[in-house]
C-alpha cells in the first residue's frame, strides 16, 4: 500500500454519542479513503458503547475515563503499533468537511504536523491557535502570540501550537518524540505535544484549505469555575516547570497562582487552585511515556 493511503482515523469520545455520529459520518465521506477509523471511547454512559458495537465498519477501544490525553496517546499508540503510516486525530466534537483529508495531504510530509483551519458554530474562523510560546518572559502569559488573519492569509500558517482537532501526523514523529503524555487528562496535552515536536526539529503548521466545523463554542470561562480548573491550573504549572528558563520556572508559576488565586471567592475553587497549583509544581519532570 502506497504510504500516503494507509491512514488510520482517531476520535476520542466521552459521552457525546450525537455529535460523535456526525463526526463518524463526515469521516466515511472524506474524497480521500480512510483505511479505517478507530474510536477511543472514555467510559462513556450514554450508549456509545453499543452504537460502536452495532458499527461494522469502525474498530473502537473501550477504556476508563483518563481525559482527552489518555484517550489521544491510547489512539495514537493504536495506529503506531499497528503500522499506519499516518494518524489524523481529533475530538468527538469537530465535524470534518469532504475534502478536509485531500487538503491536508497536499501539504503533508513526515517531518510537518499539520493542523485543520477550525471553524465555530457560527461560521467564524478560530484563530487562537499559538504563533509562539514564550518560556522566557516571567511577566508574559506563555501564550505570546496567536495567529492572525495575516499567516491564515497563507495556504500553510506556521505556528508553534495548535489544538488536537482535525491534527494529520506520521508515525515518524512517534518513532521520534513518543505519545502525547497521559498523565495531562486534560488541557495542555497538545501544548506539550508541538512543544516536543518542534525541539526535535519537526515544522507545525495550518493548512488552511483544510477545514473543520467545532459543533459546540468551547467556553474556556464555563471550564475555568468548574472542578476542569484543577487540570487549567497544574497543567500550566508543569509547562512552566519543563520548559521555562530559570524565571519562568521558578517566577511565573508563583504570579500566576496569586492571579488565579484572588480571582474568585468560591471555596471550591481557591481550593482546586491551590491543589493544582502545589500539584503543578511537584510534578516529576519525568512524565514521559513509559
Amino acid at each position: 500500500m502506497n504510504d500516503k493511503n494507509n491512514i488510520l482515523a482517531v476520535v476520542v469520545t466521552y459521552n457525546r454519542l450525537e455529535s460523535l455520529k456526525k463526526v463518524i459520518e463526515a469521516l466515511r465521506n472524506q474524497t480521500k479513503q480512510i483505511s479505517a477509523i478507530v474510536v477511543v471511547n472514555n467510559a462513556s454512559t450514554d450508549g456509545t458503547e453499543e452504537w460502536l458495537k452495532s458499527q461494522s465498519d469502525l474498530q473502537f477501544i473501550q477504556q476508563g475515563n483518563i481525559g482527552g490525553a489518555g484517550g489521544f496517546n491510547t489512539g495514537l499508540k493504536y495506529g503506531y503499533e499497528n503500522n499506519y503510516e499516518w494518524i489524523w486525530f481529533m475530538d468527538d466534537d469537530v465535524v470534518p468537511q469532504s475534502d478536509c483529508l485531500e487538503k491536508l495531504f497536499d501539504k503533508a510530509d513526515k517531518k510537518t504536523l499539520l493542523g485543520s483551519l477550525r471553524y465555530s458554530p457560527s461560521g467564524k474562523v478560530l484563530s487562537n491557535e499559538t504563533l509562539s510560546f514564550n518560556f522566557s518572559n516571567p511577566f508574559k502569559t506563555m501564550w505570546s502570540e496567536l495567529v492572525s488573519e495575516k499567516e491564515l492569509s497563507n495556504e500553510l500558517a506556521d505556528v508553534e501550537g495548535m489544538t488536537f482537532e482535525g491534527i494529520l501526523i506520521n508515525r515518524h514523529l512517534i518513532d521520534i518524540i513518543g505519545l502525547p503524555v497521559k498523565d495531562f487528562f486534560l488541557y495542555g496535552d497538545d501544548s506539550d505535544y508541538f512543544i516536543r515536536a518542534k525541539k526535535a526539529g519537526f515544522k507545525i503548521g495550518i493548512a488552511t484549505q483544510a477545514r473543520v466545523n467545532r459543533l459546540f463554542e468551547d467556553n474556556i470561562q464555563k471550564q475555568w469555575n468548574s472542578p476542569k480548573r484543577y487540570y487549567m491550573v497544574r497543567n500550566v504549572i508543569i509547562l512552566d516547570r519543563l520548559y521555562g528558563n530559570h524565571l519562568v520556572r521558578n517566577l511565573r508559576p508563583i504570579i500566576y497562582f496569586f492571579k488565579w488565586f484572588f480571582s474568585t471567592i468560591n471555596p471550591k475553587l481557591m481550593k482546586l487552585t491551590i491543589k493544582g497549583f502545589i500539584d503543578g509544581w511537584n510534578y516529576p519532570k519525568q512524565i514521559r511515556n513509559k
